[in-house]
């Protein structure tokens, strides 16, 4: 069982440091960088994490933590799993998944499946998570995923755990990763 942990903005170096000594294996975070929040707002979220607190305000600043991460061997994932994303916004989306291959991020949370297919245009080769957002309840819906090149499975917030088991135990041999909300 791995422990993954949301950190934001406000997070130090120092604070990684006793999240792994408190057990933490992987973290999570959103990004709204100021050219984003300038045009849409913190309310236009790229990742359902609404308020500027829960949010990494630059990629700096991320890439000061992804280094402290990576210093302990631990993975950090950044998430895209609004519900949906307008035309207008896919260059800036564009720009940010190379930003965050630049910082050497280890993955992406995805929800939507034209972010899967922009990502696999652009040959960035990301973990690719899917969100629980994005509604896996059934052994279809993992197999579509890991077609598109998945490497873990998040469970809706919502599901059961026998419902979990028999996903599970019907995709087994997929070489996928599943987790679930506690």
């Amino acid at each position: 069982m791995n422990i993954m942990i949301g950190i934001e903005d406000e997070t130090t170096e120092d604070d990684i440091e006793k999240l792994v000594e408190a057990g933490a294996d992987e973290f999570f975070c959103g990004i709204m960088p100021p050219d984003w929040v300038n045009l849409y707002g913190y309310q236009v979220s790229l990742n359902r994490r609404e308020w500027e607190q829960n949010q990494f305000k630059t990629f700096e600043k991320l890439a000061n933590i992804v280094k402290r991460i990576h210093h302990f061997e631990k993975k950090v994932a950044v998430v895209f799993n609004a519900p949906d994303y307008y035309v207008t916004q896919i260059p800036y989306i564009k720009d940010y998944f190379k930003r965050l291959k630049q910082i050497e991020v280890d993955a992406l949370i995805i929800a939507e499946v034209p972010l899967i297919i922009l990502l696999k245009q652009l040959n960035l080769n990301f973990d690719i998570y899917i969100s629980g957002t994005a509604g896996v309840y059934s052994s279809r819906a993992v197999k579509f995923y890991k077609k598109l090149g998945a490497k873990r499975i998040m469970f809706p917030r919502d599901i059961s755990i026998i419902e979990m088991e028999r996903i599970i135990k019907k995709t087994s041999g997929l070489d996928l990763e599943y987790e679930a909300f506690i």
